[in-house]
């Protein structure tokens, strides 16, 4: 019911390739061509457990489209033998900010609906979307929530990282630092909640 495209990493035209928009605590985020954005992955994760990385990235995708479905932005992965790299639609970067979410009752319905869709990705698979990304972790009183966007008066979900929760398959800072992050996230939200319901 989505499309998913898993391709090589030949297929990237790497005179396409422009200046650096952002740097996550996950991905370098460069222009790729006029209307497009590419992601390649950075960041301790990878450093430490890159063959897992790679693996996930396509799982975590899927995962992310069937949780969250039309609210994350479309993806092509591109696969090389040890690394990956995310292809996208260039959209507004600006974040969502609690304010917005005050002030536009669809925008606070579809944040409202996500939040429920993650509760029950949380439950079903150990798994957690990450809804502010490192910027926000590290600066959890900004009232923004960098990985929401909104686009033509919807909001979007611009990244696929997920928070791994279980111990199983990851190297154990990886972990500790997965788990700090979500119990963070977790009272941003209900602080977030509070507010804005």
């Amino acid at each position: 019911w989505f499309e998913c495209y898993f391709i090589y990493m030949d297929k990237i035209n790497p005179e396409k390739i422009g200046k650096v928009l952002a740097v996550g605590g996950e991905h370098l985020i460069r222009e790729y061509g006029q209307f497009y954005v590419i992601k390649t992955p950075v960041g301790i994760r990878h450093a430490l457990q890159h063959k897992a990385n790679v693996r996930w990235v396509a799982r975590d995708y899927i995962a992310t489209k069937r949780y969250f479905g039309n609210f994350v932005l479309e993806a092509e992965i591109i696969f090389s033998a040890d690394s990956y790299a995310i292809v996208q639609k260039k959209v507004d970067p600006r974040p969502l900010t609690i304010d917005a979410l005050k002030t536009n009752p669809k925008i606070k319905d579809d944040f409202l609906r996500i939040c429920k869709n993650n509760k029950k990705l949380i439950e079903h698979e150990n798994m957690s979307w990450d809804f502010y990304g490192a910027m926000g972790l590290l600066r959890p009183r900004a009232r923004v929530l960098n990985n929401l966007v909104v686009a033509n008066g919807r909001l979007k979900m611009i990244d696929l990282g997920l928070m791994h929760l279980a111990k199983r398959q990851q190297h154990w800072l990886i972990y500790l630092i997965t788990n700090w992050a979500f119990s963070r996230q977790k009272k941003f939200l209900k602080k977030v909640l509070k507010e804005v319901l």
